[in-house]
This record gives C-alpha cells, sequence and structure tokens, in this order.
C-alpha cells in the first residue's frame, strides 16, 4: 500500500522484484537498475519511468487506470499484453509485449520492433521512432516526426491519419 501517495522506488546495484500487489498511490521508478513487477497492481495514481528498466513478469500487470510515461529508459513488458489508462512517451523505450490504452502521446524516445500498441488515438508531438506496430483508429502527428521502422506499422483498421504543418510522418 503506497498511502495514497506517488513513491519513488530507485533501484541501483542488483536488480530489484516486487511480487506482491500494489495499491492505493502512484509509482516513479528510478535508478540505473531493473525493477520488476510481478502481481497485478491496483494503484490509479501514475507510473512514471525515469530511467533504467521497468518490466513486468508472469501475472506482473499495471492497473488499467494507471497513467504511463516513459522519459528514459526501457518499459519491458516480457510479451505481456496489458491495458492502461493512457500511455506518454518522451524518451526511452518500450519493447517486448502489447500495451493498449485510449490515448497514446509520442512525444520522443522508441517504440521497439518487439511493442505492439493497441487501439485507441495516438498523437505524435515530437521525433519518434515507431519501429513496432499501432493499431490505433486515429493519428495525429502535429509536432516533429514520427519514424516509421518500416512499412506496415499500422496494423488492424485504416486508422484515419492527419499530419499537421512542419509536422512529418517518414
Amino acid at each position: 500500500d503506497l498511502g495514497g501517495a506517488t513513491r519513488t522506488i530507485t533501484v541501483n546495484g542488483n536488480k530489484a522484484t516486487i511480487d506482491g500487489v500494489i495499491s492505493n498511490g502512484g509509482l516513479t521508478k528510478a535508478g540505473s537498475v531493473e525493477l520488476q513487477l510481478g502481481a497485478a497492481n491496483t494503484y490509479t495514481g501514475a507510473t512514471v519511468l525515469e530511467t533504467g528498466t521497468l518490466s513486468l513478469s508472469g501475472s506482473g500487470r499495471l492497473s488499467d487506470s494507471t497513467a504511463v510515461t516513459v522519459e528514459g529508459g526501457t518499459l519491458d513488458f516480457n510479451a505481456i499484453s496489458d491495458t492502461v489508462g493512457s500511455f506518454a512517451i518522451t524518451g526511452g523505450t518500450f519493447r517486448d509485449g502489447t500495451l493498449t490504452a485510449a490515448t497514446y502521446n509520442l512525444g520522443g524516445g522508441t517504440i521497439d520492433a518487439t511493442g505492439a500498441l493497441g487501439a485507441g488515438t495516438l498523437t505524435n508531438t515530437a521525433n519518434t521512432t515507431l519501429n513496432g506496430t499501432a493499431a490505433a483508429t486515429t493519428i495525429d502527428v502535429t509536432g516533429g516526426t514520427l519514424t516509421l521502422g518500416s512499412a506496415s506499422r499500422f496494423n488492424g483498421t485504416t486508422p484515419a491519419l492527419t499530419v499537421s504543418s512542419g509536422a512529418n510522418l517518414a
């Protein structure tokens, strides 16, 4: 129980694993080493990855309502599919799994070839690389360049696509 507050967990030295359910608050991951979550967590506050690796394993899941922000480091789902409230990336990498959210704000960073974004609305605001796939139904490139690693990055239905003046889709 996080006591209703956002708690920062800093991991340096050796990998840390939390196999118990995290509830009642929010989570910020700092430090250069991996923090692995192994339970179906119920906290509803934000999940922020500043540095290092935040990973899921086994039955590990983030709360369906958490707002996930990757500022740096690696968010690694280890081939797990998970649903969250919203997803934003300004640096770092999302990899190895499927993340589904109502909204995706890509403001930098990389969606790795092993990472997939589910249905929802995707907005790109800064230089971002999409090497994985996105099943977004609406894609708005409002700033920077959304660089596609190869053809067929948008899967599922054909999305409604808008590229604003000064923005690029490459």
